[in-house]
C-alpha cells in the first residue's frame, strides 16, 4: 500500500470514522491460504502468540481468516483499530496541498513555477490550515549565509539567492521558472516521515498495552470520601440479577450473597437484617426478609433476590454489648447489555474468562458480583490482593 499518494477529501483519525469495504479485501495465495502462512488456521486464534503474529500481518491474510479475526471477541477490536489507523495514515494529507506545491508556494531555494490560479487556491487553504501555513513559513526562510571560504563560494554558486532567482515571467500563467536542485525532494519526505512515526508509535502502543484478559490483571478498588468506605463494605450500589445463560457460565453469580463488613476489635458476633423497600428517598423499609448472624465479619447467605431496592443493617457484639454499625443500600438490577458481554466470554478459556468477567463487572459498578467470581477462581497472589481491597476513605 502506497502511503505517499495524495487524495482529495477529509479523513478521520484512527479512533473514528466508518469502516471501509476495502479493509477486508486481502491478498490470497494460490493454494487458498493467506499470503501470511504463519496464521492460516482458525484454531491458531486461541494461541496468543499466533494471534499476535496474525494481527501484525493482517493485510496479508485471506478474507476468510480476516473475517474470523474480526468476529473474535478479543482480537476483533484490535483488528478494527489497526484498519482505522491504516485508512487514516493513507489519507492524512489528502485534503491539503502536496508538499511540492507548498514548497513552491513558499519560494524556498530552487522553487518551481505555480500558476496564478493554483497559488490563489493555496492561499485560500492556508487561511484555514495552520499546519500548512507553518510549513510555508519555514520553507520561505532562506538558508544562512555561508562563511567566506572557497567552500562557501562553491555553496553560493550551487544555491542561488531567492532575490536573484525571481525575475519577471513572460508568461501570464507560469511564474519564476527556476532550475530545481536535487535537495528539493527533501520536503516531500516530511509527510512520509510523519506517517512512519505514527505507525511506529501505534506499534509500540499495541506491544505495551495489548488487549486480552491475560494482560489486564485485576482492577483496583475505588477511593471513596467521607463515610462511604466502611464499616459496611459489600454489597453496595448494584448487584446483578444474571440471566440463565450467565448463571450457567458463572455459577457463583445469583446463587449466593456475601455480606462483607470491616472487622471490629474485640468483636464476638455480627448480625445483619436485610429488608426491601420501594427505592424512594422517603420510603419506609418493608418487613425484614432475612436475619443473618455469624462470628466472622464475612457472612454468606444463599439468597436469590428479585430486582429491586434493598437495605442491610449490621450490628456487632463487643464485650457483651451490642453496637450498631449502620446501614447500606443496594439495588438488584437486570442488565441485558452486560449479560451479552458476559455470555460472549464463553469462547475464552479459564482463568482468562473469569478474569475478564471480573474486569467487566467491576468497571460497570457490579463490584460485589466481580468479587464473587474472583472468590471462585484458583488462589493466587493477584486474586488475594484483589479480594483484600476494600473501598478506601
Amino acid at each position: 500500500m502506497k502511503r505517499g499518494e495524495q487524495e482529495k477529501g477529509g479523513h478521520s483519525a484512527p479512533g473514528t470514522g466508518p469502516a471501509s469495504e476495502s479493509d477486508t479485501s486481502m491478498k490470497a495465495a494460490p493454494n487458498g491460504s493467506g499470503s501470511f502462512p504463519g496464521a492460516a488456521r482458525l484454531e491458531d486464534l486461541e494461541n496468543p502468540a499466533r494471534a499476535e503474529e496474525a494481527l501484525a500481518h493482517w493485510d496479508e491474510l485471506e478474507p476468510g481468516l480476516l473475517e474470523a479475526i474480526a468476529a473474535h471477541p478479543q482480537h476483533g477490536p484490535r483488528l478494527a483499530m489497526l484498519q482505522r489507523a491504516d485508512r487514516w495514515l493513507v489519507g492524512i494529507h489528502g485534503s491539503c496541498p502536496a508538499a511540492e506545491e507548498l514548497y513552491d508556494y513558499g519560494r524556498g531555494p530552487g522553487y518551481g513555477p505555480l500558476s496564478s490560479a493554483r497559488r490563489s487556491e493555496i492561499e485560500d487553504h492556508l487561511v484555514s490550515c495552520a499546519e500548512c501555513e507553518s510549513h510555508v513559513e519555514t520553507l520561505a526562510t532562506p538558508p544562512p549565509v555561508p562563511l567566506d571560504s572557497p567552500a562557501g563560494d562553491l555553496a553560493r554558486k550551487r544555491v542561488p539567492s531567492p532575490l536573484r532567482a525571481v525575475r519577471p515571467s513572460p508568461s501570464p500563467i507560469l511564474e519564476e521558472p527556476v532550475r530545481r536542485p536535487r535537495f528539493r525532494s527533501l520536503p516531500r519526505l516530511v509527510p512520509l516521515a510523519v506517517a512512519a512515526s505514527l505507525v511506529l508509535a501505534l506499534g509500540i502502543w499495541v506491544a505495551i498495552f495489548p488487549s486480552g484478559a491475560e494482560d489486564v490483571g485485576f482492577p483496583k478498588a475505588p477511593l471513596l470520601r467521607g463515610n462511604s468506605g466502611g464499616p459496611l463494605f459489600f454489597p453496595r450500589e448494584q448487584v446483578l440479577r444474571p440471566s440463565a445463560a450467565v448463571a450457567a457460565l458463572f455459577p457463583s453469580l445469583g446463587s449466593e450473597l456475601v455480606f462483607e463488613l470491616e472487622p471490629q476489635a474485640d468483636a464476638s458476633a455480627y448480625s445483619i437484617d436485610l429488608a426491601r423497600h420501594s427505592g424512594d428517598a422517603f420510603a419506609v423499609e418493608e418487613e425484614v426478609l432475612a436475619r443473618l448472624a455469624g462470628g466472622d465479619s464475612t457472612i454468606r447467605a444463599t439468597l436469590a433476590l428479585e430486582p429491586g431496592a434493598y437495605t442491610w443493617t449490621a450490628r456487632v457484639v463487643v464485650r457483651g454489648l451490642t453496637r450498631d454499625l449502620g446501614a447500606r443500600d443496594f439495588v438488584v438490577a437486570e442488565d441485558a447489555d452486560l449479560d451479552g458481554k458476559l455470555v460472549n466470554l464463553r469462547l475464552l478459556a479459564e482463568p482468562d474468562r473469569s478474569l475478564e468477567a471480573v474486569r467487566i463487572l467491576h468497571e460497570r459498578g457490579y463490584v460485589a458480583d466481580a468479587r464473587a467470581i474472583a472468590r471462585a477462581m484458583p488462589q493466587s497472589t493477584e486474586r488475594d490482593a484483589y479480594l483484600g481491597q476494600v473501598p478506601g476513605r
